[in-house]
Order: C-alpha cells, then sequence, then structure tokens
C-alpha cells in the first residue's frame, strides 16, 4: 500500500496552473522538522516536494501559503525524465488531501488586537 500522511510547514505559495484538459494543479513543498537537533543544538528539516489536483490543489493555492502548518495525506510517486541527456529523478507526495493546522498571519494578528 502506498500511502503517506505527513505534517510540516509550506516552503512558499503553492503554483495554480491547469492541465491542458482543464484540471487544477498545484506545486509546493513542505518542511518537515527531524525528531532529534544537530550538533550545534538545533532542528534540521526535510523537504518534500508535493503535486495536488482538483479541489485540493485550488485550496492549498486560495487558502494556505509560505510558512503555514498542513497535514498532508496522499502517496508517494517517482518520476523520471530526461534533460540535457542526463536522467533525472524525482520522488514526490500526490496530495490526497491537505488541511491548514492554523490561521494565516493576518487573521492571527488582527484577533490580537482585539483580546
Amino acid at each position: 500500500m502506498n500511502s503517506i500522511n505527513i505534517t510540516g510547514r509550506m516552503t512558499k505559495d503553492a503554483e495554480l496552473r491547469q492541465s491542458t484538459s482543464g484540471i487544477s494543479m498545484a506545486s509546493f513543498s513542505i518542511a518537515v522538522d527531524k525528531r532529534t537537533k544537530n550538533a550545534e543544538g538545533k532542528r534540521e528539516a526535510d523537504f518534500f516536494r508535493c503535486v495536488a489536483f482538483r479541489q485540493p490543489a485550488e485550496f492549498a493555492a486560495n487558502y494556505l501559503g509560505k510558512g503555514r502548518l498542513v497535514a498532508i495525506s496522499g502517496s508517494l510517486q517517482q518520476r523520471t525524465w530526461e534533460k540535457d541527456g542526463e536522467k533525472k529523478e524525482s520522488i514526490e507526495i500526490v496530495v490526497n488531501n491537505i488541511e491548514g493546522l492554523d490561521k494565516p498571519k493576518e487573521q492571527t494578528e488582527s484577533f490580537e488586537e482585539f483580546e
């Protein structure tokens, strides 16, 4: 079974585009903190490329953005292609579901003004 559930922060805004058949697609990456710290005592992160289609793509592009904490469920996909005679390979998460786990900064700041 090819299934992955992961939580991390978006490293940039999702890039929304349309396929030739009109299907919404978005690509972005997330940073996931490692459990352990490095020799300097700092927490490092792993970075994962993600691609979403249809509703999850539109949701990511319209409501989520750089720095947002997200939970993703989906599957892993390996792609290979050739560029300038060199074989390239990439493993990415194909997003089935994405959920924002925190509030955007604008909302957080505006709520704090009234407290």
